[in-house]
């Protein structure tokens, strides 16, 4: 398997029309989940829509001031710029 450079693909991400771009990221984190799941250091990282966010979530973020990973979970705001936060 070819070796991918993260910051070319994220690069190329960001220049994906904002219709597309959110599918492309989620299909990303899928990969990465994947080899999370399978790799040495085998966990699992979710990556969430901002509309599923759970309050506990919500706290870490205004604590920290920006989306942090919590529980194994992550928000799709610290993947993709574009997406905004949708505070419940």
């Amino acid at each position: 398997m070819a070796r991918v450079d993260l910051t070319r693909i994220c690069a190329e991400l960001a220049e994906l029309p904002a219709e597309r771009r959110v599918a492309a990221c989620l299909g990303l984190a899928a990969a990465a989940q994947h080899a999370a799941r399978t790799g040495p250091d085998a966990r699992t990282l979710q990556v969430f829509d901002p509309l599923e966010c759970h309050a506990s979530d919500a706290e870490r973020c205004a604590f920290y001031g920006r989306p942090v990973e919590h529980d194994q979970r992550i928000c799709l705001v610290a993947i993709d710029a574009a997406v905004s936060c949708r505070e419940p």
